[in-house]
């Protein structure tokens, strides 16, 4: 996929879940189907071997089912020709996939899963991370990709920033009707598109109410889980803020690394206290001092 829309437009994008979903309403007397990975649902026509696009063209039956065959995949329709969701980076060292599930999309980097799929959707976990924090007021969202916290965030009432380094997550952002008020103007939510931890430092002190901090995994990202980032965490929360912080941390006890712990440690070092932690989510919330 070489092009980058501006905008987020009305993109058709599907995906097995409903792909399934619409012949299983073959045999009713009005059809329907989910262009928007299952945000709403509408009525639509057929003939024998097809269906007809909202913009004239058809989708083959055959093809529908080969694209619910495969799992894997989200699929972008445009002008009845069929794409799947994933693209390389520029320099071919990453690929980008939007994976399905039964709400919202998964972001994969790299055969690495950026979301919690695990008894869980990327939707419904977004939703307890937002339950567990209580946020109120101007919120910093330190790493956006698909944006599924901010928008959660933003419909408990609150003013978001949030900032993804990856241009290439944006891109495939715009394609995703579950991100689409990412995108949207009147919402309450700023999109900012650099590094974090250098962005950070044009922030005013004591800007947020609070901070929702799910950084990439420690190799990754390793300068997300220093000293140095918590220090500049702390000085943009007001205090008595508070700071939920996905740790995660796959792997980790391989390494001799008690990830959880070790964050801890650095929070109380910079100056953040009563820490609660939620073993079920992989996570934990410290107020500022």
């Amino acid at each position: 996929m070489s092009n980058h829309p501006a905008d987020q437009g009305s993109y058709i994008v599907l995906s097995h879940f409903q792909i399934r979903d619409f012949f299983s309403t073959l045999s009713q007397s009005i059809p329907k189907i989910s262009y928007d990975l299952g945000l709403s649902t509408v009525p639509v026509s057929i003939n024998s071997e097809s269906l007809k696009l909202p913009d004239g063209s058809a989708l083959q039956f055959d093809t529908l089912r080969e694209m619910m065959a495969d799992e894997r995949y989200c699929y972008l329709v445009e002008d009845g020709n069929v794409k799947k969701l994933m693209f390389y980076s520029d320099s071919k060292s990453s690929v980008y996939k939007m994976i399905p599930t039964e709400d919202a999309p998964a972001l994969e980097i790299s055969g690495i899963l950026m979301h919690r799929i695990k008894n869980t959707t990327p939707w419904e976990d977004a939703k307890a991370k937002i339950r567990f924090l209580q946020p109120e007021g101007s919120v910093l969202d330190t790493n956006c990709g698909f944006g599924y916290t901010a928008i959660q965030a933003s419909e408990q009432g609150c003013n978001v920033t949030t900032v993804e380094i990856d241009t290439n997550v944006l891109e495939l952002a715009r394609y995703n009707p579950w991100s689409k008020k990412l995108f949207e103007r009147s919402s309450q939510i700023k999109l900012l598109q650099g590094d974090i931890f250098e962005l950070i430092n044009e922030f005013d002190t004591a800007q947020f109410d609070s901070v929702i901090h799910d950084p990439p995994t420690l190799g990754r990202a390793e300068s997300l889980y220093s000293l140095e980032f918590y220090q500049k965490l702390k000085r943009v929360l007001k205090p008595g803020g508070k700071l939920f912080h996905y740790i995660g941390a796959p792997g980790s006890r391989a390494r001799g690394i008690n990830l959880m712990s070790n964050v801890k440690s650095k929070l109380r070092k910079t100056g953040f206290n009563k820490i609660q932690t939620d073993p079920e989510l992989a996570s934990l919330i410290a107020i500022r001092n």
